[in-house]
């Protein structure tokens, strides 16, 4: 059985990326690589389904401000590491920094900030992914599971040969996964109603990103800030399979 999302009682956006069509007759395995906003809530029956899912390592890449405020607590077997995506706090608890100022300007330019300015730490991301992936599943997320882990799920869809119509799709659900949730926060927190585009994971905002992939050779770029050559023929090894 598949399961492309689990709705679990605090997590609301917990994917499997499995089952894409990566072209060349090649398609995406299922239980081997998850997305997810925060895991802080997760019970301990909901690690049992995560673990027999096939997660065994995740990758936390939250700042060191958001794991001490909300830590994942995840049980002892699985293997955990924390690698912030940028230093950043870009959770609503930090609004008013510039970064989050950033992000409520334009979702699609912080985008962009974190592969142009963090370009070093997204390459090792991915050479993390590739090296973990080789021991079973792999589990990486931020806070709502659609800036940082949609980057980062996007550039993975990306070089795997995932069309651009999947990727975008595959952002564009965050905000339906993520929309009772948020329309809470804005309700319990009316003044921040204001920067309520920062929730939203519209189409047009991914269509920019992989406009960037393709301006910059993304593959190539990664390779230029650290990516190993051997990461990404390993991804394609590990997480592609016959149709």
């Amino acid at each position: 059985m598949h399961i492309k999302r689990y709705r679990f009682s605090e997590v609301f956006n917990f994917r499997d990326m499995g089952g894409l069509y990566a072209g060349n007759g090649k398609a995406v395995k299922w239980n081997l690589l998850f997305r997810s906003d925060k895991l802080n809530g997760v019970l301990k029956e909901e690690w049992k389904v995560i673990k027999k899912a096939g997660a065994k390592t995740i990758i936390d890449m939250r700042s060191e401000e958001e794991v001490k405020m909300f830590p994942d607590n995840c049980p002892k077997d699985f293997n955990y590491i924390h690698f912030p995506l940028v230093e950043d706090n870009l959770s609503f608890n930090n609004i008013s920094s510039p970064s989050m100022q950033a992000f409520a300007e334009s979702v699609a330019e912080g985008y962009k900030n974190i592969v142009l300015s963090h370009g070093e730490n997204l390459a090792e991301v991915i050479n993390i992914i590739a090296d973990s992936v080789k021991d079973g599943g792999v589990l990486f997320h931020c806070t709502s599971g659609k800036d940082r882990t949609g980057v980062v799920a996007s550039v993975l869809y990306y070089m795997l040969g995932v069309s651009e119509e999947d990727i975008i799709a595959d952002y564009e659900v965050s905000y339906t996964y993520n929309k009772n949730r948020a329309d809470k926060f804005m309700d319990d927190f009316p003044q921040y109603r204001k920067y309520r585009s920062v929730v939203l994971s519209e189409a047009e905002t991914m269509c920019e990103l992989i406009k960037l992939y393709k301006d910059k050779d993304i593959e190539n770029y990664l390779i230029s800030k650290g990516m190993k050559k051997q990461s990404l023929e390993d991804l394609e090894e590990k997480l592609l399979e016959d149709c």
